[in-house]
Formats: C-alpha cells, sequence, structure tokens
C-alpha cells in the first residue's frame, strides 16, 4: 500500500488500533448477550421436551389401562 499512496497507508495503520478496541469491546458483549439468549432457549426447549414426553406418557398409560 505505501507504493500507492502513503497518506493513507498510514491513516489506515493510525486506526487500526481504535478499531480493534472497539471491535474487542462490542464483541465481548455480544458474545456475553448471545451466550445469555442460548441459555434461555436451551431451558425453553427442554421445558418443552419434558411436556412433549409427559404427553406421550400420559397417552401411553391410557392405553395401556383400555
Amino acid at each position: 500500500m505505501m507504493k500507492y499512496n502513503v497518506k493513507l497507508t498510514l491513516i489506515a495503520l493510525a486506526i487500526m488500533p481504535l478499531y480493534y478496541i472497539v471491535t474487542s469491546k462490542f464483541m465481548g458483549n455480544i458474545s456475553k448477550i448471545s451466550m445469555e439468549l442460548m441459555e434461555k432457549g436451551a431451558k425453553m426447549s427442554g421445558k418443552l421436551e419434558e411436556s412433549i414426553s409427559g404427553i406421550e406418557e400420559v397417552k401411553n398409560l391410557n392405553i395401556e389401562e383400555k
């Protein structure tokens, strides 16, 4: 890049540390929120699976009684 435009190269190099810091900060927050959402989704999925299993079990018990 230095070969084509020295000023543009220096500007890009000057901005890179700021870009890294801002990106790192936001990625930390995004990762935290993402993990929380995945945890909530897993809990809801587990509850749904338990409900479906419970319904199937009740149906099976009713068939056995007949």
